[in-house]
């Protein structure tokens, strides 16, 4: 076995597949197929325990903490919470403003359920003082809104704590949230909607991990079945 990193994960069986074709039209010689060992990826989702590890390695109250919770729960995108202000999250009637950006500008209105309401309370005390226009996920003092690379190194602990590959955000969660839920049978449609997406074929491509599995599944079934097609093919006795 042939151990490969970095850029030599594709390039050398990119090289080696040339070579052996410009031998082949040659009618020179072919070398046996070389095997290398390529470094898997980190899985899209990372399974119930493993979440809820993630979280508790996080203290209620912290922005980092509540930034997860937010994703997690009302699967919003990164790019939509952090433009959440103060005045747009209400506990009283547990709801919040999401501006969604993406397929279209315009704001909505998301409810926040019993467990999320339970995460934002310990946070929202420590911004109540803030005016309304005043970023909800603030770092500092002065508050400033929290960026990507602040965010990247708070999680990186919790990462560690929970066995999982350092990642340079949450966006991940989103995909956890919609593969738990389709597990539980919930709709394409209704994952699909609740994410803001406008079909459900993006839900099934992209963030269910169950449903991709098939579909990966059902067409290397039906390559390996007309290969083996042409290698046995079906002959029909002659009668005599």
């Amino acid at each position: 076995d042939i151990g490969v990193t970095g850029v030599q994960t594709c390039a050398l069986p990119i090289s080696v597949m040339i070579v052996r074709g410009v031998l082949k039209r040659a009618g020179l010689p072919v070398p046996p197929d070389i095997h290398v060992d390529v470094p898997k990826r980190a899985p899209r989702t990372v399974g119930k325990p493993a979440l809820l590890r993630f979280l508790a390695a996080m203290p209620l109250g912290t922005v980092e903490r509540t930034f997860a919770e937010l994703v997690l729960r009302t699967n919003g995108r990164e790019s939509e919470l952090r433009r959440l202000a103060v005045g747009d999250v209400v506990l009283k009637g547990r709801r919040l403003l999401l501006s969604r950006r993406k397929g279209g500008s315009h704001e909505t209105w998301v409810p926040v359920s019993s467990a999320l309401l339970a995460a934002l309370r310990p946070y929202a005390a420590t911004v109540a003082r803030l005016p309304p226009e005043a970023p909800f996920l603030a770092i500092g003092d002065p508050p400033r809104p929290l960026d990507r690379l602040s965010l990247r190194k708070r999680l990186w602990g919790a990462c560690d704590a929970a066995g999982l590959p350092r990642r340079g955000g949450l966006g991940w969660l989103r995909h956890e949230a919609a593969t738990l839920l389709r597990e539980r049978g919930e709709s394409l449609q209704k994952v699909g909607q609740g994410m803001g997406h406008t079909s459900a074929r993006v839900v099934a491509a992209h963030y269910d991990e169950s449903d991709r599995r098939a579909a990966e599944e059902w067409r290397t079934r039906r390559e390996l079945g007309a290969r083996l097609d042409r290698l046995v093919p079906v002959r029909v006795a002659k009668r005599r």
